[in-house]
């Protein structure tokens, strides 16, 4: 008796160019594709889930491996990618960190009331209703920073919630670079918004009734609303200073890989631990399919282990079986070739592993 095949959901990346005159729309083209599969079911099940003809052409399907195995024979399939669920982070920061409204710490610390918050980025955006004042205690006698005076930002716009900006960006002229004209400032103001966005998921204070365009209609804050924030427009190397002093310091840190030649590509990791990994070769399995998609028990402990090793995508393994097999082998690291999102929650990490898009892969295996 032949086995009874199970389907899963993909999406079909499609040349749209490839499509039949004779057919009027993408989504006819798509049906027609599916219709024409010979293990198609006799049930006239509905394969078809979506059918995309803007951000990308193509279609998502429920299908059976075999299939699968027919579309991808077609000269117009251009990628699968297999279904995938993202995982929310920090959509909602507080619900993220586990924070509740009313009871625990967050209550407990009055919502950072009377703390003072540095944000060491590229700068803030003063007008933001973020850093509205309304309800702020006075700012701490303490407090021994300024407000400064100087292109497009003034004194005047610090209040009781943002109680302090400044640049330091003389390095930055030193090294040649102008920042005297648009879209720059020689201030503190932040002209790309990065700074305003992380300090307002910070120490944000609270703002009522937002939407983006009517939709998510609710009150906008940050972690600690109460919080008093100095901003700075620089980079700052005094952590170790600043831990020494009392300060407590947080950093962000990216996730990404620098090549031998200098490219930096970037990808995403939930490595629960701090790591930075420098100078360890690559392996990837050139010549060997099974190795090059770290298939099980493919990998030799001789040649991989102490390296990081590249994992290509393929529709055979995912990633949770790759990494499995990436440290069975004694490998310090993984690289994992993938367009599925969140392929990994933060347990599964058991060794330092970043995801990489698929378009990257050529040239982290070059």
């Amino acid at each position: 008796m032949s086995k009874v095949e199970e389907y899963q959901t993909y999406i079909i990346h499609m040349d749209h160019t490839q499509k039949p005159v004779s057919l009027s729309t993408h989504e006819s083209w798509h049906r027609s594709i599916l219709n024409s599969l010979s293990s198609s079911p006799g049930d006239n099940q509905e394969l078809l889930l979506y059918s995309y003809k803007h951000v990308m052409h193509g279609f998502s399907a429920r299908l059976t491996p075999s299939q699968l195995s027919e579309v991808e024979k077609s000269p117009a399939h251009l990628a699968t990618y297999p279904e995938s669920f993202g995982k929310l982070l920090t959509t909602y920061s507080p619900k993220f960190l586990g924070l509740q409204q009313n009871v625990g710490i967050w209550p407990a610390a009055s919502y950072g009331e009377d703390v003072i918050v540095g944000i060491l980025d590229t700068g803030i955006w003063p007008e933001s209703e973020s850093f509205n004042d309304e309800g702020m205690s006075p700012v701490p006698q303490r407090w021994k920073g300024k407000c400064e005076n100087s292109t497009a930002f003034s004194p005047s716009y610090c209040n009781r919630k943002l109680i302090g900006a400044q640049s330091f960006s003389k390095g930055l002229q030193a090294a040649g670079i102008d920042i005297s004209n648009e879209p720059f400032f020689n201030s503190a103001r932040d002209y790309m918004g990065h700074g305003t966005h992380t300090a307002s998921t910070a120490v944000g204070n609270y703002v009522h009734d937002v939407s983006h365009f009517g939709y998510a209609r609710g009150t906008a804050r940050g972690v600690a609303p109460r919080a008093h924030n100095r901003c700075c427009c620089c980079i700052a190397k005094g952590s170790l200073s600043a831990i020494e002093k009392g300060i407590f310091v947080v950093c962000s840190a990216g996730n990404d890989v620098t090549l031998g030649n200098g490219v930096t590509i970037g990808g995403t990791s939930y490595f629960p631990e701090s790591g930075f990994i420098t100078n360890l070769p690559l392996y990837y399995g050139t010549r060997n399919r099974s190795k090059a998609i770290c298939n099980h028990k493919s990998l030799d402990k001789k040649e991989v282990i102490g390296k990081v090793v590249i994992c290509d995508y393929s529709t055979k393994i995912n990633v949770s079986e790759q990494i499995k097999e990436v440290e069975s082998a004694g490998s310090y690291g993984a690289i994992f070739l993938t367009d599925a999102s969140f392929s990994l929650s933060s347990n599964k990490y058991s060794i330092p592993s970043l995801i990489v898009p698929t378009t990257s892969g050529t040239r982290v295996k070059e």
